[in-house]
């Protein structure tokens, strides 16, 4: 596709400070990457001097291969995120950090929540303690500020302290563990930066362009980092949309726009107002709702692309209904309008609504994959794996020696971990392989396991990446850990083969690259990076996961306050509801061709029924209450649950359904030897059934007999 005149104008604009608004769907990847293509054609700097950042891996990857396609030696550019790039720096100069070497760890945030659950235990302190410290953690590092200052600033209480002195454990623990967490490797090269005057010339000289996308995601940190990068060539561009600004829970600042502009006062500043992505009627909807703001730059979204289908409202009597009327939708759209399944996503602000959604897909065979939910490398079995090969990389990593020094089981407990620290002053692992084991009965237990250390100490630099890999998980007796007959047990024995998987794809596209590469790469791998066209399923995800991303087909579902918005948000400031409607705005701006809009009158949630008011956005979109058209699902409901079942128009405001029977008994008519399916346990067949108590004994082929409740239980009559 050729680029329109504000595009040309923009990628050939290279000297300098430049802003780019871009609104969604606007090209805003297809110019950044014609600027860095435009650079390097004319010879204004090799591929190595021009440093691209994206937030995510996903992106950078794909600005690389827009450029390859070109033609272009793209392969030395440094395309990467804040996090990626950080690492990179930080490893390269790690002699002038105190207290680190080049093979850091780097802990995610279940690593980092362990370590200082670790530290109240050793502090005889409850895990009470643990939000207050994490919380401390994230406020500290997003401030960028320092142990002194923080403490001047909210150290008032005996608690506050106490917490305080936690935090300050927690960063000599990860000083001694050679492991920083994410904030460190943003905190401590703005700190090289400023302080370090080598450094600070050496990356200034030899970044000639700096490209920052997503630059309304940016917090404070990362914005002083790539002011001070930028302070010699002063050949800074910034694109982003501060419509589309969602991160403000994590740092991100809004205001890093009107700072750029203060700080850079030559910047030329664009506007990409066209959309490519969307149809009329879907841009019509995203103008509608973002001009509800008032702290934003103006601009309004213009397509040249068709009119497309309306935007659908469905407005349901339960959240049953809901996930009724999207599901057979979806099957229509399938069926019917030729669409595949991985055209389509469900979005939610909450992940927490996502229950209804995936019962009723299974239910109608439907493939579906969740995003926002537990990420792959954050479960357990591939954090055990991942911890043996962090031990390989850097010894003194505690966290990763106490995940694995008893899993698979060994017999090692608390006490046999004390004595091991008495042994050595430098690390745990240092005590396992150059401690006298044998002088006491307890640590003998460690024997086996220092045998395993040392084979694999030396499997490590014979074997290449995916065979080392293969070699630990089996060595370790990793699967063997997961032989049970469980359902669980199962997929898990499936995760670790997928993690083989996507070792051997990684070392297969990536020649020379060592299990240090690797680990960081997965280090710094977001949930939005596991996303593949390429699957035929539908995408159920938070509005927050799916950002970057665009299908054919998106419902927005569950718009009801409390919900979307938030409920936070009814006693939130301007500020905070402005950000969920830019949420909203991201949401609609997913679809390229068809837009449902859904909601509820009564949602179960957090053990009861709660009922509805349907969402403030809702609103603003143009649909009030007296215009709310009723859909029911193909379920059938007896008049005895739904009062109000004939009635075909919602006339008036909540009330009328507020008085609907809340606790009306569902009726079943399931008999001893009816098969049935269950989301958990899959098929079965009824031995008892107790209509007075709704409960049912059922025999599940894989299973066993579960006893469960019908009235809460996913059983479905086959």
């Amino acid at each position: 596709m050729e680029l329109n005149s504000v595009q040309q104008e923009i990628v050939k604009t290279t000297e300098g400070p430049v802003m780019v608004l871009a609104g969604a769907g606007s090209g805003k990847t297809r110019v950044l990457t014609n600027r860095i293509g435009h650079i390097l054609q004319n010879g204004l700097a090799r591929p190595d001097e021009i440093l691209a950042i994206t937030f995510t891996n996903k992106a950078a990857t794909e600005i690389k291969n827009r450029l390859f396609d070109m033609g272009l030696p793209a392969g030395a550019i440094w395309a990467m995120t804040f996090h990626s790039m950080c690492c990179r720096i930080l490893r390269a100069e790690a002699n002038y950090l105190t207290g680190y070497n080049s093979n850091f760890s780097i802990y995610d945030e279940q690593d980092k929540k362990n370590t200082i659950k670790h530290i109240l235990s050793e502090n005889n302190l409850k895990e009470d303690f643990l939000a207050d410290v994490a919380q401390g953690l994230s406020k500290l590092k997003i401030s960028n500020l320092s142990m002194d200052e923080y403490k001047n600033i909210c150290c008032y209480t005996p608690h506050d302290k106490q917490v305080f002195e936690i935090m300050q454990k927690y960063e000599e623990r990860l000083q001694k563990n050679n492991a920083m967490d994410f904030d460190d490797l943003i905190n401590k090269t703005l700190f090289l930066l400023k302080e370090n005057e080598v450094v600070r010339t050496k990356y200034q000289l030899k970044f000639r362009y700096i490209l920052v996308d997503e630059f309304q995601d940016t917090n404070e940190t990362q914005y002083n980092l790539v002011r001070i990068l930028a302070g010699y060539h002063k050949n800074i561009f910034v694109v982003g949309d501060e419509d589309q600004s969602i991160y403000s829970w994590r740092g991100a600042s809004i205001d890093n726009i009107k700072k750029f502009l203060k700080d850079f006062s030559s910047a030329k500043l664009f506007k990409l107002e066209q959309n490519y992505r969307s149809t009329k009627h879907i841009i019509d909807y995203a103008n509608k709702i973002i001009k509800n703001n008032t702290n934003r730059i103006d601009k309004t979204l213009w397509t040249e692309n068709g009119e497309g289908a309306t935007v659908s409202y469905n407005k349901s009597y339960s959240d049953r209904d809901e996930a009724e009327y999207v599901v057979s939708t979806i099957k229509g759209l399938v069926n019917d309008k030729g669409y595949e399944y991985s055209d389509i996503a469900i979005l939610m602000r909450l992940n927490a609504l996502s229950r209804n959604f995936e019962e009723k897909l299974l239910a109608y065979g439907v493939p579906y994959k969740v995003f926002g939910g537990q990420k792959f490398y954050e479960r357990a079995e591939i954090k055990n794996v991942m911890a043996y090969l962090k031990l390989m990389i850097n010894p003194n990593d505690e966290e990763s020696f106490l995940r694995i020094i008893n899993f698979p089981k060994r017999g090692i407990g608390d006490g046999t971990i004390a004595k091991l620290r008495a042994l050595s002053g430098t690390s745990l692992f240092d005590a396992v392989l150059n401690g006298d084991l044998l002088q006491d009965k307890a640590l003998q237990k460690v024997e086996p396991f220092k045998g395993l250390m040392q084979d694999l100490i030396k499997k490590r630099d014979e074997l290449e990446l995916y065979d080392f890999v293969c070699y630990v998980v089996d060595k370790a007796g990793i699967k063997n850990a997961y032989s049970g007959e469980t359902e669980e047990d199962y997929n898990r024995k499936l995760n670790i083969s997928e993690l083989l998987q996507n070792v051997k794809q990684y070392a297969d596209e990536n020649s020379g690259k060592t299990l240090v590469d690797f680990l960081q790469t997965v280090s710094l791998t977001t949930d939005i990076d596991s996303y593949e066209k390429d699957g035929n399923y539908v995408s159920l995800a938070t509005v927050h996961s799916v950002k970057g991303l665009e299908f054919k087909v998106v419902f927005i579902v569950g718009l009801e306050e409390r919900y979307f918005p938030i409920v936070r948000c009814d006693e939130s400031s301007e500020a905070e509801m402005e950000e969920e409607r830019r949420l909203m705005y991201v949401a609609i701006t997913r679809a390229r061709e068809r837009l449902y809009l859904t909601c509820s009158r009564s949602r179960y949630m957090y053990g009861r029924q709660q009922f509805s008011t349907v969402s403030r956005f809702l609103k603003e979109l143009g649909y009030e209450v007296s215009q709310n058209r009723e859909n029911q699902s193909a379920e059938k409901y007896t008049e005895k649950t739904y009062e109000h079942t004939h009635k075909p128009v919602f006339t008036s405001s909540i009330n009328s359904f507020m008085h609907t029977n809340e606790k009306a008994k569902k009726e079943f008519d399931f008999v001893p030897g009816d098969r049935v399916f269950h989301t958990k346990f899959g098929i079965g067949y009824i031995v008892t059934f107790d209509s007075a108590t709704n409960t049912a004994k059922i025999n599940f082929d894989n299973f066993g007999n579960k006893t469960l409740s019908l009235d809460f239980a996913p059983v479905k009559k086959i």
